[in-house]
């Protein structure tokens, strides 16, 4: 019989930090072939330190941390600055190997391409990295990852602050590219994704890693201490998964709600009709899906639907204000050419002039 295959990524006993501060203390993990590995907790708690650490980017203080595959690191969006006027093509040829680029302009051209085709992006080549929507920007820089064949696709964020849509193709992409055999490891903080897509998770909290299979982690015990005792209900929809926070002070809600029990429901106010019969949403109809997994959630955990529309009302004005920052940046941007241009236009005036 075969020995069993060796880890791509293995930590074992590992002290990680920064000199004088550790921030997770005995740290044993594992990445395997074929592995969805989601890396959950808290702001704080570590996430950013453990996946630089797996990535080569700071050592462990103590123990072992071993990468024997190649690694391909698609960062959060925000890593890319957009004052800089980078093409989409030019963003993914980032990822590109030293061995790759000393093959010739053809193949790392060829390389560019084709990782762009296998994120739907290939149309988009010479558009403004800056220019394009979330979900296109977050497809780029897995093409970005892609780019070098790596044997395991690490995402650092993929799905902050995306839209529904956005949200949607972007991990269905990263789900098709799983089930073509990549190994991925994915940080992230929305329960939802990683309930519905990963595998395994590895819960960071009070300085420690807890590792075990979606369904054993996923569960109320599991994640309460991992937000300092917020009470949670994990239920299941349509065979999914459902993560919602409950009401502190309020009744212990059921840690396991089935999708076989009855459908929750919001009590109607006191000038509200009576709720329509529920009908079944079109075949094909993109993020329906998503959309009633999180309202479940929500109506699961006491949270009304009002709430949820005040909080996305929130979300918008602070896309709004991040937007009108940009428009800000890329003037300063134009502004900036245009002087640079015309004190080049002076320097070969006086140039000209002094030569006469």
């Amino acid at each position: 019989m075969s020995a069993a295959a060796p880890p791509l990524v293995a930590l074992a006993g590992a002290r990680l930090g920064y000199r004088d501060r550790v921030i997770l203390e005995d740290v044993d993990l594992e990445v395997h072939r074929g592995d969805f590995l989601a890396i959950v907790g808290p702001n704080g708690a570590g996430k950013t330190t453990a996946l630089r650490t797996i990535l080569g980017i700071i050592p462990p203080l103590a123990g072992r941390c071993e990468a024997r595959g190649r690694l391909g690191y698609s960062p959060q969006r925000g890593a890319l600055d957009p004052i800089f006027p980078f093409t989409a093509a030019e963003v993914v040829a980032m990822g590109l190997l030293a061995e790759q680029r000393a093959r010739g302009r053809a193949h790392a051209d060829e390389a560019v391409r084709r990782a762009l085709a296998a994120c739907g992006m290939e149309a988009r080549r010479d558009a403004a990295f800056r220019d394009l929507s979330g979900g296109q920007k977050q497809r780029v820089l897995v093409a970005r990852a892609l780019v070098s064949a790596p044997d395991v696709l690490v995402l650092d964020e993929p799905t902050n602050d995306l839209d529904l849509r956005g949200e949607h193709e972007v991990m269905e992409l990263v789900r098709a590219l799983h089930d073509q055999g990549r190994t991925v490891v994915m940080v992230s903080h929305m329960l939802h994704v990683v309930a519905r897509y990963a595998r395994r998770i590895a819960f960071v909290r009070g300085g420690r890693v807890v590792a075990g299979d979606l369904e054993r982690m996923l569960t109320a015990e599991q994640l309460a201490p991992l937000y300092d005792g917020l009470p949670v209900v994990v239920g299941r929809l349509a065979g999914h998964a459902v993560v919602a926070p409950g009401r502190e002070g309020a009744a212990e809600a059921p840690a396991e709600v089935d999708d076989a029990s009855p459908a929750p429901s919001v009590a109607p106010g006191p000038m509200a009709p009576a709720p329509a019969a529920e009908t079944p949403p079109p075949a094909g109809a993109l993020g329906v899906a998503d959309l009633a997994w999180r309202l479940a959630a929500a109506c699961l955990a006491g949270i009304t639907v009002a709430g949820l529309m005040a909080a996305r009302g929130e979300r918008a004005a602070r896309h709004a204000e991040a937007g009108a920052l940009r428009e800000q940046l890329r003037q300063r941007e134009d502004a900036a050419r245009v002087e640079g241009a015309t004190a080049a236009r002076a320097v070969r005036e006086l140039s000209e002039r002094g030569a006469e």
